[in-house]
């Protein structure tokens, strides 16, 4: 596909301002230190619902559609560096896994990152993940957390399931994380929100993930070609 229209990719582009206008849309871009301006009768916005008030020219004057109402949620990532693996404490305990969830936890769990090793024993990395997704104001509280703690927080939820891993823990890094993809939350598949975003709005047509409330490959698929469609049947006046 790209084969066919390499003549008009441009890489190493950063978008820095969609300007719509009566002939058309600008669109500003960054190229290193060189500023660029590409006048296009069409463009598809296929970026997160967010950044659209900031990108947009002229889009907080008179919104199309509440952009806040797509949310994204914080969290954190711990790497947990350890001696040996935790043993089993119960005869018909499952044997480690790769992606592990923990019962009644808030976590997403953790993944053993040494698990295609195909060993059952010796040192380990667990990497575990941690959405502030219950948490009220969770972007303000995670950025103000120290690593002892996010830690403590990793270690108290993992030892539920495994009380070992204290002793067997000699090393802890922490990422703090915001996540890219849109957080399904209760009421926002059926608010109306969605459905006015995926209208055109002076020329710009939107096309990602977020239009559907949900991260998925598949739904970007069809969000790329529901909004390539739009372009041509306005183009082609049908």
């Amino acid at each position: 596909m790209a084969e066919k229209v390499k003549s008009n990719i441009r890489k190493s582009h950063a978008v820095v301002s969609v300007i719509p206008n009566d002939e058309g849309v600008n669109v500003v871009c960054l190229n290193g230190s060189e500023i660029k301006v590409f006048h296009c009768e069409k463009v598809i916005f296929a970026s997160p619902m967010f950044t659209a008030p900031y990108v947009i020219r002229g889009f907080n004057e008179a919104p199309p559609f509440a952009a806040s109402d797509f949310q994204h949620n914080a969290w954190f990532v711990a790497n947990l560096f350890l001696k040996n693996r935790p043993k089993p404490r119960f005869a018909k305990d499952f044997p480690l896994a790769w992606d592990n969830v923990l019962y009644e936890s808030p976590s997403l769990g953790y993944v053993n990152a040494t698990h295609q090793k195909g060993i059952d024993y010796g040192p380990a990395i667990w990497t575990y993940y941690y959405p502030m997704c219950a948490e009220e104001n969770g972007r303000t509280k995670l950025f103000n957390y120290e690593w002892k703690d996010l830690a403590d927080v990793c270690l108290t939820d993992i030892g539920r399931a495994h009380p070992e891993i204290y002793e067997l823990c000699e090393r802890i890094d922490i990422m703090r994380w915001g996540h890219a993809m849109i957080s399904p939350r209760p009421n926002f598949i059926w608010s109306g929100v969605r459905e006015k975003a995926m209208q055109p709005y002076r020329n710009i047509h939107f096309a990602h993930t977020d239009l559907s409330g949900i991260a998925l490959f598949e739904e970007a698929f069809y969000h790329g070609l529901r909004a390539a469609g739009q372009v041509m049947r306005q183009k082609h006046g049908r």
